[in-house]
């Protein structure tokens, strides 16, 4: 794995909801990505594009309302292409209200550029994600 792999595995592994570990990994977060970063949701959560850190944070503290875990485990990372990481993992998260676990897959597709990350595109199927990034 080169420079770009391991820059993006420091993003995974934290529990979102867990406002201690949500701190860590933001702080973690600002750290790798540019001025000018961006997150593209999901389509089932309207493909909405979020701008920066801060875009990201308001997302992940409207879901800590409704989960008491939330983590992404990276399972599997690739280096695609001249500036991309596509990261294939599962959801793992337990419901604030019912204590019920949730699981899921996820598949995120990162840019990297001069070192820090521009942009990181989510999909909830691992193989629309490795479709995505041309894999």
């Amino acid at each position: 794995m080169g420079m770009r792999g391991d820059l993006i595995r420091r993003m995974y592994g934290f529990d979102w909801a867990g406002i201690r570990s949500r701190r860590e990994g933001f702080d973690e977060l600002r750290a790798m990505v540019s001025p000018d970063f961006e997150s593209q949701l999901s389509p089932e959560l309207g493909e909405r594009v979020l701008a920066g850190v801060r875009g990201l944070e308001m997302f992940v503290e409207a879901v800590e309302q409704d989960f008491r875990e939330f983590q992404y485990d990276a399972d599997q990372l690739e280096e695609i292409g001249d500036d991309q990481v596509l990261v294939l993992g599962r959801i793992f998260a337990r419901a604030r209200a019912t204590g019920m676990p949730l699981y899921g897959e996820f598949g995120h597709i990162w840019t990297v550029r001069d070192g820090l990350a521009t942009r990181v595109e989510a999909h909830r199927d691992r193989e629309e994600a490795r479709k995505a990034a041309g894999a």
